[in-house]
């Protein structure tokens, strides 16, 4: 089984035409990030505002989703001007509107080339179907296995985390995707420069809590589901 993402960012025509290459390249280089401390295998970047991604371990495909989604919503604040003689670099404010809709999918491939947009197969179909999905709703958000009974089973926990993700904004998603990543307090708040209790408030006001929970039960799911 194979786990892929793909997704795209959300009313990019909109934003400044200098936060929106910012974000573009922030995002990239998040993913090759990614890539290289082993959570995903393979990234592929098209057309500035999609991206596809085969993730390393297929049942946290919708926690690298997530990873992904509050990359996006911590970037999407300010971006820098363009104007180097501004001695005060002053930022740009990115459109509020902006987001990222993802969809993840487990399932076979029937062939895998080096790059992703050359692959076909289950896996590659599921993602492009559900993210064609999300284009017709307010979700943003989703998850589409091999086994019709396992996404029956996990699509309105799914549809919770989606509502908590996309009120994030700023510190909520900075520290979340953090918390994502199995990172302690402690941790964050080294890597974010903020105190630990800036990060605990952070968490408590995102609901970390109940995020934990369900990726939880969606990762044990799929974990029984595949045997992975």
């Amino acid at each position: 089984m194979y786990g892929i993402i793909t997704g795209d960012i959300i009313n990019s025509r909109r934003i400044d035409a200098k936060a929106r290459e910012y974000l573009y390249a922030a995002l990239q280089q998040f993913l090759k990030t990614l890539q290289v401390e082993g959570w995903l295998k393979k990234v592929e970047q098209t057309g500035g505002d999609s991206f596809q991604c085969e993730v390393v371990d297929v049942k946290q495909v919708l926690r690298i989703a997530l990873m992904i989604k509050c990359f996006v919503k911590a970037n999407t604040i300010t971006a820098p001007s363009s104007k180097q003689a501004d001695a005060t670099k002053k930022t740009l404010p990115a459109t509020a509107n902006a987001g990222v809709r993802i969809a993840a999918s487990i399932g076979g491939v029937d062939f895998m080339k080096k790059k992703l947009s050359a692959s076909d197969g289950e896996a590659f179909i599921l993602a492009s179907e559900a993210l064609a999905t999300l284009k017709t709703t307010y979700s943003e958000l989703a998850l589409l296995t091999s086994q019709p009974l396992l996404n029956a089973s996990l699509a309105s926990t799914i549809v919770l985390l989606d509502a908590l993700a996309q009120k994030y904004f700023g510190r909520q998603a900075a520290v979340i995707l953090q918390k994502l990543q199995f990172k302690k307090e402690e941790e964050v708040a080294t890597i974010m420069g903020i105190s630990q209790p800036g990060v605990n408030q952070a968490a408590k006001s995102a609901q970390w809590y109940a995020v934990e929970i369900a990726l939880k039960y969606i990762e044990d799911q799929i974990t029984l589901a595949y045997a992975c």
